[in-house]
């Protein structure tokens, strides 16, 4: 979000705003880094928090902040070398959501985003990790051509529902699976 410097002037960080009540009560974390915005957080197999955040300045990789509290600090801001961003909102998500902690399968990430240098919202993708997110295998290309903001989420049964825009701002829904992800 934007915040305001001692001077005045507007400076973007990213924070997390959590519930530890089931939505009773609301608490906004610490922010964390500069030019970082449209942020999405992620349950890792151990119970740590990972951030993956865009880059408002459009370098051409996603931020990446874990916590270990809750989402009340984050730690570690780096940029992933690994994750293409061409200043688009994507999305990150475990790909099995009901693993046990610490399990193997707890360990799969799905990242949707437009695999594009800086500027240019182009060629939808679906990466995975199966590591936590330290490493990314690319996955498959599901929309070449125009493709800006996605969401994956896990519907069950190693199926996953997918949202982009595509052409002419179209949104489009599609159904997927491991299987078609994986074979490139």
């Amino acid at each position: 979000g934007f915040f305001r410097d001692g001077d005045g002037s507007e400076i973007v960080r990213a924070y997390s705003v959590y519930s530890d009540d089931h939505g009773e009560s609301w608490t906004m974390g610490t922010p964390v880094g500069t030019e970082m915005d449209e942020n999405k957080v992620v349950e890792l197999s151990d119970g740590t928090l990972m951030m993956n955040s865009r880059e408002h300045v459009r370098t051409g990789h996603r931020w990446v902040a874990l916590s270990h509290d809750g989402g009340a600090t984050w730690e570690g801001l780096h940029r992933d070398p690994s994750l293409v961003d061409p200043g688009n909102n994507a999305h990150i998500t475990r790909a099995y959501p009901d693993a046990p902690e610490g399990s193997s399968k707890a360990k799969w990430l799905l990242f949707s985003h437009a695999d594009s240098l800086p500027n240019d919202r182009v060629d939808g993708t679906v990466e995975l990790s199966t590591d936590d997110g330290a490493t990314w295998v690319r996955g498959r290309l599901f929309k070449p051509g125009a493709c800006q903001y996605s969401v994956i989420i896990a519907t069950g049964r190693d199926e996953y529902a997918l949202m982009y825009e595509g052409d002419d701002e179209e949104i489009v829904f599609a159904r997927l699976d491991l299987d078609w992800i994986l074979n490139r």
